[in-house]
């Protein structure tokens, strides 16, 4: 059996009250929250949950998607998603 992988996903308005993106969290387990211990461990395990297991396009369909990232995530080592 595979294991699951979990996204928040928070709507993200404009000034019409349409949907224009969505915010994509970091989630650990079906609550509506999650205990992160290191915030870049949790940036990868986001990103790799979105391109690899589920898809961006079945998370935000043709809309926008934001995803908070530490600023050692931004300036380390870690591999980002090929375009």
């Amino acid at each position: 059996m595979s294991e699951l992988s979990y996204v928040g996903r928070q709507s993200i308005f404009d000034a019409d009250d349409q949907v224009f993106a969505y915010e994509l969290l970091y989630r650990n387990s079906e609550e509506n929250r999650a205990e992160i211990a290191n915030e870049n461990h949790a940036t990868a395990e986001l990103l790799s949950n979105v391109f690899t297991s589920i898809g961006l396009e079945n998370i935000v369909g043709e809309k926008c998607a934001f995803v908070n990232m530490p600023r050692e995530y931004l300036l380390g080592d870690y591999p980002l998603p090929e375009r």
